[in-house]
């Protein structure tokens, strides 16, 4: 594969055929002998989004076989460009239990970028000494074990939570601007409801009752009489 073989390939894995087709005439016009006719847009493009440099005498070897480590290079800025035309943001922060907060993200994001100093709870920052957290397998949500145990009383007033500095594994920045604040969720086990302050009612007795009746004594038995009292 040459130099604008690798080019054309790229600006291709981008979806910017059209935009190439677009930019050969006016390249045409600029010229770059090492460069083939065909190839002059797809060139120009690779030079503009910095997929690929010229050489150092100013050309850009079109010709020029393209070796192992300029086709890792130039796959690495096509694979960044790309992800830098996708959404990269937090989706959203969950309380999984008091002390347990998952952050959940657009994209794979590279483990040296997180620092718990830059993650704000309510405007506090977390304590990297005292607070630790893991990456889940995928590189997408980020598993914080708090120090400190959280408890909501509202369910519609959640902490707000921001972060800076975290960046992809192909160094685009991912942030939230105030158009997109991390929305932030608890699990219901968490949410306290408030006690109700209303006495409960129970039943009282009823003050017009009637006495209950007495019950009537039972007549003795008449002793049996003797009739013959001498006897």
């Amino acid at each position: 594969m040459t130099k604008e073989q690798l080019a054309t390939f790229l600006v291709r894995i981008l979806d910017k055929d059209a935009d190439a087709k677009a930019k050969a005439k006016a390249a045409l016009s600029v010229g770059d002998p090492t460069v083939t006719d065909w190839a002059k847009g797809y060139v120009e493009l690779a030079l503009k989004l910095k997929l690929l440099n010229n050489a150092p005498n100013g050309t850009f070897g079109g010709n020029v076989p393209a070796d192992r480590e300029l086709l890792v290079k130039g796959s690495f800025q096509s694979a960044k460009t790309l992800e830098e035309s996708k959404p990269l943001f937090v989706t959203g922060g969950f309380f999984e239990t008091g002390d347990k907060l998952n952050l959940k993200l657009t994209v794979q994001i590279d483990p040296k970028s997180i620092d718990l100093s830059k993650i704000k709870i309510n405007d506090v920052p977390l304590d990297p000494k005292l607070d630790n957290f893991e990456l889940s397998k995928d590189g997408k949500t980020i598993i914080i074990k708090l120090h400190k145990s959280l408890q909501f009383d509202d369910p519609s007033k959640m902490p707000k939570i921001d972060i800076s500095g975290l960046t992809t594994l192909y160094g685009n920045s991912v942030k939230n601007d105030e158009r997109n604040p991390i929305p932030v969720t608890a699990t219901e086990l968490l949410v306290t409801k408030p006690r109700s302050t209303t006495p409960s009612t129970t039943s009282e007795p009823a003050t017009n009752q009637s006495p209950s009746p007495e019950p009537t004594p039972s007549p003795s038995p008449n002793p049996s009489q003797n009739p013959n009292p001498d006897d």
